[in-house]
C-alpha cells in the first residue's frame, strides 16, 4: 500500500449527488457530493469516484426580509473501494479570485483562517451567495455584506438588490470543499 498525503487548505471540487435547500433541509441531515476529478485519475491524490459525505450544519427558512440560509460541513472522504477516511472540510468558492492553484494544477485556497465557516444565503433566482461567518461564529448578513469581509469568492459584496429567497443547491451543482487539515489517504 502507497501513503499520499493531501495538504491542508486544499479545494476539492465536488458536485452534490441530491439537492439541498434551506426549506428542506434540516440540521443533522447527511449527504454526499462526488469528487470532480476533471476526467483525470486523481485530483491531488484523491482517486476518481471519490466521494465526500457531508452533514448540515444549520438550516433556516426565508422569512420576510431575511434570506434562508445553509451551512454545511464535510467529515468523510469514502475511496472507490469502500475505505473511509476522517476529514475536516467547508464550503468554500470556486471563485478564481479566491484560490491559486499549485504546479499539478490542484486548488488552494488564499483564506487559510481555521474559523472561516461558510453560509449559503439566499439571495435572486440562484443558488444563493456564499458568504463568510463573522468572527464570533454568529452570522450577520447585513454587516457582512455592507462590511466586504466576506472573503470566500464574492469580493465585496452590496447588499443583493434581489428580495431575499430560500437558499436552493440543485443535485449537480459544482462547489468547492476546502480541506481544513492535511489528509493521509492509504491506497
Amino acid at each position: 500500500t502507497s501513503q499520499r498525503i493531501i495538504d491542508a487548505f486544499t479545494v476539492v471540487p465536488v458536485t452534490l449527488s441530491e439537492e439541498l435547500s434551506s426549506s428542506d433541509s434540516r440540521k443533522g441531515d447527511r449527504f454526499t457530493v462526488k469528487v470532480d476529478t476533471k476526467n483525470e485519475d486523481d485530483y491531488a491524490g484523491i482517486p476518481a469516484g471519490s466521494k465526500l459525505s457531508g452533514t448540515v450544519v444549520q438550516s433556516k427558512e426565508h422569512t420576510g426580509d431575511k434570506p434562508g440560509t445553509l451551512e454545511l460541513a464535510f467529515d468523510k472522504l469514502i475511496l472507490p473501494n469502500g475505505k473511509s477516511v476522517p476529514i475536516e472540510g467547508s464550503t468554500y468558492s470556486l471563485d478564481g479570485k479566491e484560490l491559486e492553484k499549485n504546479e499539478d494544477g490542484v486548488m488552494i485556497a488564499k483564506n487559510k483562517k481555521q474559523d472561516n465557516r461558510a453560509v449559503y444565503a439566499g439571495y435572486g433566482a440562484g443558488a444563493g451567495i456564499l458568504i463568510g461567518l463573522l468572527d464570533n461564529g454568529r452570522l450577520d448578513i447585513g454587516k457582512a455584506l455592507l462590511g466586504g469581509l466576506l472573503g470566500l469568492g464574492v469580493g465585496s459584496v452590496e447588499k443583493p438588490k434581489e428580495k431575499p429567497t430560500d437558499v436552493v443547491l440543485k443535485k449537480g451543482m459544482a462547489i468547492g470543499v476546502r480541506l481544513n487539515h492535511s489528509v493521509a489517504l492509504k491506497l
